[in-house]
């Protein structure tokens, strides 16, 4: 999966969560929810939004394609004649174990959930990237301490060619891309995309 795949398929699940999850949340309902996080809809009912108070879609955005951002340039260009391989240590599950740590431990003492977001963005990476049929690369390096080596020489024609053949391939691209216009849609006629770019906040 490519870039606009990945931006907006996790944006996409990214609603998807915070709408299931706190939809029903309601304060006096068990632990008492913050008012920061309270919102009313067109009905007058409270509802909670994490993704609106909580989550900088800045760093959403940019945790969607972390793993990307570590291990192409790694793997491909700087590893390029060893490896040729843009799905290393990035794209292990070692790596989110550690994503995750390190953003449970960020919000338990300061409160901040940019690590966490940053860890959300690389799960959904992996899944989207099927990384489970590439167990070699998923549990490293449980099976080996050697990542799968690939030929790199040609790989952004690869792409392109896949790209435009593969339906694996320009789907969830066409599909990322669908959710990200309804979101700079949505963007715009909110008139929120300096608030976008400096909070990373929607109105």
């Amino acid at each position: 999966m490519l870039v606009f795949g990945h931006v907006g398929l996790t944006l996409g699940a990214a609603v998807a969560v915070d709408y299931l999850y706190y939809r029903g949340k309601r304060p006096g309902h068990g632990t008492p929810i913050p008012s920061t996080m309270n919102v009313r809809d067109e009905t007058g009912t409270t509802r909670v939004s994490f993704l609106k108070d909580r989550v900088d879609l800045r760093i959403l955005l940019a945790g969607s394609l972390l793993p990307d951002i570590i291990d192409k340039p790694l793997g491909i260009y700087m590893l390029g004649n060893a490896i040729g391989n843009g799905r290393i240590f990035s794209h292990t599950l070692l790596f989110l174990s550690l994503c995750i740590i390190i953003g449970a431990l960020v919000f338990w003492h300061w409160r901040r959930t940019w690590a966490l977001v940053l860890a959300f963005g690389t799960f959904t990476h992996l899944i989207f990237d099927s990384m489970w049929n590439r167990p070699q690369t998923l549990f490293w390096p449980l099976l080996g301490a050697a990542f799968p080596k690939q030929d790199s020489a040609n790989w952004i024609d690869s792409t392109i060619h896949n790209l435009l053949t593969k339906p694996s391939y320009y789907v969830p691209e066409i599909a990322g891309s669908l959710v990200l216009l309804a979101f700079l849609l949505i963007v715009l006629r909110r008139r929120s995309l300096g608030r976008l770019i400096r909070k990373g906040k929607v109105s």
